[in-house]
């Protein structure tokens, strides 16, 4: 097993270079090309996110544009993907930018990793990618947290980390609690700037694929004032993330953004996604880049954001949770 080599961002391919570039990986410091069996995740399982890039310019990217929003392709020029607009509408409030891990497709091994945590046939099985999952999802954090809630001062209380509620019902062998809890919990154990929180629960209206709604999830303890990452282990249209986030944010959470382990791609869906999937495919993953939107990030010429990197204005509705 090799390494896959580092980089330092996509300059070389044609897209923009995000955020604060390239920042050290803890865990694999100092560990040679040849010495990395121990590795929870080899890095050509794993498949780069793309930067936001405005489909106004299709051809010159590659045949697609990159969605601001949840990192698929996006066709429009509208700096949003078709999936994205329409939970939008359904929400009815701007959405809470994506910061995935990893690119997946169906079959892929990482595919197969989202899935066996939770739907192993064995105990040993599940607990194995876990374990894996733990540790991508802990190194992520320990390069990226600060990324995205940007400077954390001396004193101020830890960002929440809010799982989002599982759309399967419970199984015996989960022990009571989605495996993705117990997950995070593992993840994120020795960092006291980052607190594994389930606190919303399903709420009054049904969600699925493409059918979002902010009473989709309800707050059971209060988040109002805190800085809050949602968390799942994968992203699709973005129905049921999205849905969490605008619950949370009515709560008066500020919702920073969502991070999924795995942004599911379905190379066959159109032309746009299956040349976004063949490009970042030939990408090598270098878990010290950032994907944005970072807060370490500098500021454009003009001394503004980029477009993308642009916070959202918060959904207020309130939900009739009563008091939290």
């Amino acid at each position: 097993m090799t390494l896959v080599g580092f980089h330092s961002g996509h300059a070389a391919s044609g897209l923009p270079v995000c955020g604060g570039g390239a920042h050290l990986w803890p865990s694999f410091a100092g560990v040679l090309n040849d010495d990395i069996a121990h590795c929870a995740i080899p890095l050509p399982v794993l498949v780069p996110v793309p930067c936001p890039v405005r489909a106004t310019g299709v051809k010159a990217q590659g045949g697609f544009g990159v969605c601001g929003v949840c990192r698929g392709a996006a066709t429009s020029g509208l700096g949003t993907c078709w999936s994205c607009r329409v939970v939008r509408r359904q929400l009815g409030t701007k959405l809470t930018p994506v910061v995935p891990i990893s690119l997946f497709s169906p079959g892929s091994p990482l595919h197969e990793l989202l899935v066996g945590y939770k739907a192993a046939p064995s105990r040993t099985a599940r607990l194995e990618r876990q374990a894996s999952l733990a540790r991508l999802v802990g190194d992520f954090f320990g390069l990226h947290l600060g990324c995205l809630v940007g400077e954390v001062l001396e004193g101020e209380l830890a960002t929440l980390a809010v799982p989002v509620p599982s759309s399967s019902e419970q199984r015996l062998s989960w022990g009571g609690q989605h495996p993705l809890v117990g997950l995070l919990r593992s993840a994120v154990a020795t960092r006291p700037d980052l607190y594994v929180a389930p606190v919303i629960v399903k709420g009054a209206e049904m969600l699925g694929h493409l059918r979002a709604s902010p009473r989709g999830f309800r707050p059971v303890a209060s988040v109002a004032g805190r800085r809050v990452l949602v968390l799942d282990d994968t992203y699709t249209s973005g129905a049921r993330s999205q849905s969490a986030a605008a619950a949370l944010s009515g709560a008066g959470a500020d919702v920073v953004a969502i991070v999924p382990i795995g942004r599911l791609v379905h190379p066959d869906h159109n032309e746009a996604t299956s040349a976004l999937w063949t490009h970042q495919r030939q990408e090598p993953f270098d878990p010290r880049r950032c994907a944005g939107p970072c807060r370490r990030g500098q500021l454009g010429s003009n001394g503004t954001r980029a477009w993308w990197q642009k916070p959202a204005r918060r959904h207020r509705a309130a939900l009739g949770a009563g008091s939290l």
